[in-house]
């Protein structure tokens, strides 16, 4: 039983305990947060049996691994002492802000052979498995375009932690989920990429778009946190298409070309496969995962850029 402390309990683990729910190789040994009675009655939801401030959770380890879902600028300095600890570490997106410190902090949990993962779920679920299978058959013929949004309205103000200080904004906050799945699908070349941001509050971006090409195919990733639009990823073939609304939750894609298919999934959180890859890997010390180390690192060189 491989036990994971929470750091940082908000709002977005809310979504990784749901997730947790269907993982039963793995539990929620403590909370870790800099005001423990905030959580107590959200620890007591889940029978989470402790809550803790970091000095202590460093200090005794009552936990194998962390999953961090704190502030975007505070990624890195907690996965270092994570790893110095000798945990785990499964960190939301973006995990860190630039890719020059995603690998330094990659080499040092290697060294340590531990896992250090990104959180990116989209990359995890069972559509997007499948929509690379159909890609894999030239089941849509050749590809000339894709595009993948996430654009909608949070009403997030400036002040809001997501709007202020390094890491902010919507191409940190929310471009991650586009970029992952369109390089993850795709893996275009590192040289033709062109952004525009669309629309920034004091410096920063609250929607825009990122276009990628390579060798004829045309790649856009949309992004807002502040007007609802396009949510979905489609692909363009010289022979169908492919649609998934939602991409980074869904539960369904479609085929059409000479006829319809429709692959459809079920499950209650779409957290759960990130944190049973996590747990995976753990078991089985797969320390190393190139191809989504490359994803992360190639998604942090365009949101620093």
């Amino acid at each position: 039983m491989i036990r994971i402390a929470v750091i940082g309990p908000g709002a977005i683990s809310r979504r990784f305990m749901e997730g947790m729910r269907d993982i039963n190789d793995a539990m929620t040994s403590a909370f870790v947060s800099r005001h423990p009675e905030n959580v107590r009655g959200y620890a007591a939801q889940y029978s989470v049996p402790r809550i803790m401030t970091l000095t202590d959770f460093l200090r005794e380890k009552p936990a194998d691994a962390v999953y961090i879902s704190t502030p975007n600028s505070t990624h890195e300095a907690l996965i270092s002492a994570c790893l110095s600890a000798g945990l785990h570490v499964l960190c939301e997106k973006p995990a860190v802000l630039t890719a020059e410190s995603w690998m330094n902090l990659l080499s040092k949990a290697w060294e340590r052979k531990l896992v250090l993962m990104e959180a990116q779920k989209a990359l995890y679920l069972p559509v997007y498995q499948t929509i690379r299978g159909w890609l894999k058959e030239n089941r849509i013929g050749t590809v000339s375009s894709a595009r993948a949004g996430f654009c909608r309205n949070d009403h997030h103000s400036v002040d809001a932690w997501r709007m202020s200080g390094p890491g902010s904004g919507a191409l940190y906050d929310v471009g991650c989920y586009p970029l992952s799945v369109l390089i993850g699908l795709f893996h275009p070349d590192h040289s033709e990429t062109e952004r525009e941001i669309l629309s920034e509050q004091n410096g920063v971006p609250l929607s825009g778009t990122v276009t990628m090409k390579k060798e004829g195919l045309k790649l856009t990733a949309e992004y807002s946190m502040v007007q609802d639009g396009f949510c979905s990823l489609e692909v363009y073939g010289t022979e169908g298409t492919i649609s998934c609304p939602q991409f980074w939750k869904a539960r369904t894609c479609t085929l059409s070309a000479e006829r319809e298919e429709v692959f459809s999934s079920s499950f209650r959180s779409e957290f759960t496969f990130e944190i049973q890859t996590f747990i995976d890997r753990i078991q089985k010390g797969i320390i190393q995962n190139q191809e989504s180390e490359e994803i992360s690192i190639r998604v942090l060189e365009i949101l620093s850029g």
